[in-house]
């Protein structure tokens, strides 16, 4: 070890001030010696887990891939829930070209911390080098979702982020354009390419390749437009052959609701603990403060609640139902 103040912190100290000091020194660019100092932590705590983490971040920087990689996993034996530890596992697995192993680490990750912006990042990253697109598109909205910047993501130096943001940018269009044409050979098939028109134009302007002159910024919808339908402020009963259903069934309705209400078995939150919402929703994941009884929930029947509202059941069966795997029906 250099000669200076190394010297004063060796044999007695704490370990806190030997970490302390092996900052320091990282500081002032002197990484051999601060190595020596956390080899020398290691030797009192083998398991110390802020000294492994910052030895596998020196050796990643020495492109020694597989010491980084044994050391964060001597670091998670201690700590197996540090979201951060795991995220840098991930992480290096994924320079290593150790995709699979990635993923595995970083969904881990997510499912620790599912607002960590940079391990939605490098999971889109390990999922793509994996050959998964449409996973690696779900990781990448997600941390959109959590950080619309990704560019100033947390947890990660701006580079990084900036070369992932832009891996996220180049899947979400290669997988919308797959997905477009399929389902755009599919319709236009069996309706004709001029009755897709306006379909065209909605998809143009979800991806921001045509802009709508909206007259006021409040008339922009939050998340699809399709040109060409009529804005009608009201519609006609006769138009929907469900209304006098509807209306028949209310009363009978309620009652099951207020039945519901003598209990609160069945009721969830109506923003999933863990769920990753948008913004304005996100403080209310998990919390009954908005909380619902679903007949069907992302297009899952719950067969239990269903069997509690026979009424209301049997009516939302009748309707024209939209259904979509994985988002549709909704009743609650």
């Amino acid at each position: 070890m250099a000669e200076g103040a190394d010297s004063t912190v060796s044999g007695t100290s704490s370990i806190e001030e030997l970490f302390a000091r092996g900052g320091e020194l990282q500081q002032q660019g002197r990484a051999a010696d601060a190595g020596a100092l956390y080899e020398e932590i290691l030797g009192i705590d083998p398991g110390h887990a802020p000294t492994l983490s910052r030895l596998s971040r020196m050796a990643v920087a020495g492109g020694q891939f597989d010491r980084a990689e044994e050391l964060l996993r001597q670091a998670l034996t201690r700590v197996p829930d540090d979201v951060d530890l795991r995220m840098n596992l991930g992480a290096v697995l994924h320079a290593a070209g150790k995709s699979e192993e990635a993923v595995r680490e970083l969904e881990t990750a997510c499912r620790l911390d599912p607002e960590h912006d940079a391990g939605w990042l490098y999971l889109g990253a390990s999922r793509m080098a994996a050959g998964d697109l449409p996973g690696a598109v779900r990781a990448f909205q997600v941390a959109l979702m959590v950080n619309p910047d990704l560019e100033q993501a947390a947890h990660m130096p701006r580079h990084s982020a900036q070369a992932l943001a832009a891996s996220a940018v180049q899947a979400t269009q290669t997988q919308h354009k797959l997905l477009q044409n399929q389902l755009m050979d599919e319709l236009q098939s069996r309706f004709g390419a001029k009755a897709m028109d306006r379909v065209r134009r909605c998809l143009a302007i979800q991806h921001g390749k045509e802009q709508v002159p909206w007259a006021h910024p409040l008339q922009q919808p939050a998340m699809l437009y399709m040109p060409e339908v009529p804005p009608r402020p009201w519609f006609e009963r006769d138009e929907f052959d469900w209304v006098e259903r509807v209306e028949a069934a209310t009363d009978a309705m309620r009652d099951e609701v207020l039945a519901l209400r003598e209990s609160s078995q069945g009721f969830t939150p109506y923003v999933a603990h863990g769920e990753v919402a948008p913004e304005p929703m996100r403080h209310l994941a998990g919390s009954f403060d908005w909380h619902a009884f679903h007949l069907y929930a992302s297009g899952e029947r719950k067969d239990e609640n269903c069997a509690r509202c026979p009424v209301a059941m049997e009516l939302v069966q009748s309707l024209p139902l939209v259904k979509c795997h994985g988002t549709s029906p909704e009743a609650f």
